[in-house]
């Protein structure tokens, strides 16, 4: 095992995908950690922390086999969201980014915050002049998403519609289009994650916005996007989140499809909102589920629960 952050007790487990320096949310890690400490004092010593970044469901960790006590595991990056039935025996709890459904010892953890974050989060907040914002990569699942926003701004072009998707692929690509925004909304496409805007002009577009759409990933409707959006003050747009505790009762405006994302989208530009409720039921949910404050008061409520001898 590898310690971390200078602790006796929190490790990062090599049979993570990446080295510990390259992953994207290491100062939420350490962030994290600093909360448990301080929210746990002594106790936290009683645990035994172990970090996991794999993206493969059916990784077995090098923690698992430990002798070690009271053994918590976090496990990230893995963007399907199985359910860890292998685990579930090898540590007294476990916290999974991304998974579907909650039980036992088994509990649903949000994404963090990637690195760049840390340093944008105390910009001041901006008047919002943008009505939706949405940057970041084409993958497979937006492909649609593409294609809604491409006839939205090109309205002239509708009729290209008759042809397949197949085709409406080729001619997006020949155009090599990858800004679609227009008079109150930006939309920006870039060809993979963090390739497109710096961070800084990420963060700024951000403050500006009243929506802010958070399409899922490559696989999961949960994203880093969300996090960023309830801390800048922005609106989430969203396919429904997962069915667990840190979601339950969110304040996002939701859509199944295409179709209903299109209606969303009209009812933004008819004004048909009430913002000021939608602004001040985000900021609670925000408060009370993700900042990492919340985030570790809820993490501690779950080790005593589960190991209330120990307190």
């Amino acid at each position: 095992m590898i310690p971390l952050f200078n602790y006796e007790n929190v490790y990062f487990d090599p049979a993570s995908d990446h080295d510990m320096n390259t992953i994207v949310e290491q100062k939420y890690i350490k962030e994290l950690f600093e909360n448990l400490k301080q929210k746990l004092g002594n106790s936290f010593y009683e645990f035994e922390f172990f970090t996991l970044f794999s993206h493969n469901p059916s990784v077995v960790p090098h923690s698992m086999n430990s002798l070690q006590k009271n053994k918590v595991l976090f496990w990230f990056s893995e963007e399907l969201g199985m359910f860890p039935y292998q685990l579930v025996d090898a540590y007294h709890v476990i916290f999974k980014s991304y998974i579907q459904k909650e039980t036992g010892n088994v509990y649903s953890n949000p994404l963090g915050f990637v690195n760049e974050f840390s340093e944008a989060r105390n910009k001041k907040s901006k008047q919002k002049e943008i009505n939706i914002f949405f940057s970041g990569n084409l993958n497979e699942n937006r492909r649609e998403l593409y294609k809604l926003l491409f006839f939205r701004k090109f309205r002239l072009m509708k009729p290209l519609l008759i042809f397949h998707d197949k085709i409406l692929r080729n001619f997006f690509k020949l155009l090599n289009l990858n800004n679609l925004s227009d008079k109150n909304n930006i939309f920006l496409f870039s060809k993979q994650f963090k390739a497109g805007l710096t961070y800084v002009e990420y963060f700024d577009y951000l403050l500006q916005s009243k929506f802010i759409l958070c399409p899922k990933g490559f696989y999961s409707p949960e994203t880093f996007r969300h996090f960023e959006a309830l801390h800048t003050g922005g609106i989430v747009i969203s396919e429904k989140m997962p069915q667990v505790s840190i979601y339950k009762n969110n304040p996002f405006i939701t859509y199944k499809d295409y179709s209903e994302l299109k209606k969303i989208f009209n009812q933004i530009q008819k004004n048909e909102f009430d913002l000021d409720s939608l602004r001040e039921r985000h900021a609670i949910f925000y408060k009370n589920r993700f900042t990492t404050e919340a985030i570790s008061n809820r993490i501690t409520g779950i080790l005593k629960e589960h190991l209330p001898n120990k307190y």
